[in-house]
């Protein structure tokens, strides 16, 4: 407070306590963040101005455009009402400064009107601070403390900025860089817009499941897009966002197949969805429960997927079968033993063999076509197709180059087997290599006839061989025949005679056990034949009148399947009991006609007949077998 003292003292000046004045800037200054109902009561300040007696007083001015003549200073009470401090202006000055530790030194403000935080009598008058005594108010000089001007540092015309605070935020705002808090930045659409997203969420989603189409998975997977925004605001909408995708992923890959877990995963998942947009309060425990759910599902159904498709990867890693395994499956001849009839046999199983590979080509390039018949429909693999149309061509032209050379091969085949004997006959004669030799034998050479056997002469020499044979009993009389040309020897009753008969043919299927394969049985090096080829043959009956007995005179209880390799019959024996001898001696004419190859030993030591296969196979009855394929 100013105390006025009498005029009698003499030497009263005022004075300033720079303390005490520090400790009201403080307390204004907290007075600005602690708030009002914190604050307790205040305490009585000191003054700020003392009276000190008897001094003389120099007061250092600070500079302003305000300034208190020195005279009215000192002693007495001043003519003039002492200065005072707006309180406002003041406060703004302490904002800026403290606002200046907080923005950048270079932002740009636009300077305020300039005010200084001291102001005279006469301005506090002009703005109606100071209300006259006369009025009943107090005078200036009770109002107001004379408190001498701060010093502040700087030019001693610097200015005061006063800038509101509300511009200063804005100001702030813009020149300060955009700092990561971490959170998601809110949608650009306005909040009114989501309201409108859902509706049309869940149009789209009735669309699909009242008529399930492309087009309407691709309307709801738009309409999923557009709440992208909205779905990244919490956790669990952008799960429920990224699981319909998901699933519209796969529906959009494989829209024929879709599963009904699949399906009732999106029912359930847009309807979580639609509820956590559209509430204002966050998930309750329902929908927790419904995420904890589809989380659950979700995982089992990936799990599965992730199996599948591994299974169906090992199951491509499977090594495929080749479709020429059943024509390779037989063994390698054994050339060493080899002689000119199992050659010939030999060389008829590779031309069916060929015959079969053939098929298995024609059959691949007809599948080679009708894909390069499809493949033109979609732009993008009509570069495939084209690739494909030449792919097929090679395979054509081959499986033609094949059957073309194959049919040679058949035509040389048929040739050996005609000159075979000329050549035998070549052979022996080598021994007298002169001209007219060569002439006679060729005129005398005989050609195999179709005709019954000649009898003996002494000039047909007889050949001496050992061989395999088997003796079988046919109305009652024993008759041989070679090992190497038997294929089969099963028992048969008279149903089965009758409808082979019937038919005009037998197969090997009639003769195969239930669970077994054809070649279940077979004999010697028929065993090793593929499938493929052994079920295309076709065994005709031999009939009995070839082995001179009356037609329909055996009572067969057994059959045996003969064959050439070319040609295949089928004898009925009385018994299927045979017996095989080994190295059996057989004798046989050098010039060989007939059914009748020639003779051997049999178990009582009477001679048996050898019957000739290539005569008995090829007699009137088997022409047409040569072609082995069954119609």
């Amino acid at each position: 407070m100013i105390t006025n003292k009498d005029d009698e003292q003499k030497g009263q000046g005022l004075a300033l306590d720079v303390d005490a004045f520090e400790m009201q800037v403080d307390r204004e200054i907290d007075s600005l963040f602690v708030p009002g109902d914190v604050l307790t009561a205040p305490e009585e300040k000191p003054s700020a101005v003392h009276v000190v007696h008897d001094v003389e007083i120099q007061v250092v001015e600070a500079p302003g455009p305000v300034a208190v003549d020195e005279s009215k200073r000192v002693g007495g009470r001043s003519e003039a009402p002492p200065a005072g401090i707006n309180v406002e202006a003041f406060e703004m000055q302490i904002d800026k400064e403290i606002d200046s530790l907080f923005v950048p030194a270079d932002a740009d403000f636009e300077p305020a009107e300039e005010t200084s935080p001291i102001i005279t009598k006469p301005e506090i008058q002009s703005a109606g601070v100071v209300p006259d005594r006369a009025n009943g108010g107090q005078t200036a000089s009770e109002m107001h403390r004379p408190v001498p001007k701060l010093e502040l540092e700087g030019d001693s015309e610097s200015e005061v900025i006063e800038t509101p605070r509300e511009e200063m935020v804005i100001q702030m705002e813009k020149s300060s860089p955009p700092m990561d808090t971490g959170e998601i930045p809110s949608p650009s659409s306005p909040p009114s817009d989501l309201p409108g997203l859902v509706e049309n969420f869940n149009i789209a989603y009735l669309s699909l499941d009242w008529e399930f189409s492309v087009e309407n998975v691709t309307k709801l997977w738009g309409a999923v897009e557009n709440l992208r925004l909205y779905c990244e605001k919490s956790r669990e909408t952008l799960f429920l966002f990224k699981l319909l995708r998901s699933l519209l992923h796969r529906v959009r890959l494989n829209p024929d197949a879709v599963q009904p877990e699949v399906v009732e995963m999106m029912k359930n998942a847009q309807e979580v969805l639609k509820t956590l947009l559209l509430s204002e309060t966050g998930p309750g425990s329902n929908e927790k429960e419904k995420l904890r759910n589809l989380v659950s599902r979700y995982k089992a159904m990936r799990d599965r997927f992730g199996e599948r498709r591994e299974a169906e990867a090992e199951a491509v890693r499977v090594e495929r079968a080749s479709p020429f395994d059943a024509l390779t499956s037989g063994p390698r001849p054994d050339w060493p033993s080899m002689d000119l009839e199992r050659w010939e046999q030999w060389k008829q199983t590779f031309v069916q063999v060929n015959r079969e590979a053939l098929k298995i080509f024609e059959n691949v390039a007809k599948a080679v076509r009708e894909i390069e018949g499809n493949l033109p429909r979609t732009v993008a693999l009509r570069k495939v197709s084209q690739q494909l149309a030449d792919v097929g061509f090679v395979l054509e032209q081959y499986a033609s180059f094949s059957k073309a050379r194959n049919e040679e091969w058949q035509d040389g085949l048929e040739w050996l087997r005609q000159n075979h004997s000329r050549t035998l006959e070549e052979k022996v004669a080598v021994s007298a290599p002169t001209p007219v030799f060569r002439e006679a034998v060729h005129e005398e050479i005989p050609i195999m006839q179709r005709a019954e056997p000649a009898e003996d002469t002494l000039e047909d020499p007889v050949v001496t061989r050992n061989d395999q044979a088997f003796i079988f009993s046919l109305c009652g009389k024993q008759f041989a025949i070679l090992a190497k040309h038997v294929l089969k020897i099963d028992r048969v009753n008279t149903k089965k005679v009758a409808n082979i008969i019937a038919r005009g043919y037998a197969v090997l299927s009639d003769f195969k056990p239930f669970y077994r394969s054809i070649r279940s049985g077979l004999l010697g090096a028929w065993s090793g034949l593929p499938s493929v080829v052994l079920k295309n043959y076709r065994f005709l009956p031999i009939p009995e009148e070839i082995f001179g007995m009356p037609a329909n005179s055996t009572s067969a209880g057994g059959v045996i399947l003969v064959s050439t390799g070319r040609h295949h019959g089928i004898i009925f024996v009385d018994s299927p009991v045979v017996d095989l001898h080994n190295d059996t001696e057989i004798k046989m004419k050098r010039h060989v006609s007939g059914h009748v190859l020639g003779t051997a030993l049999g178990d009582s030591g009477d001679p048996v007949e050898v019957l000739n296969m290539d005569a008995l196979v090829r007699g009137p009855r088997q022409e047409g077998n040569e072609n082995t394929h069954i119609k």
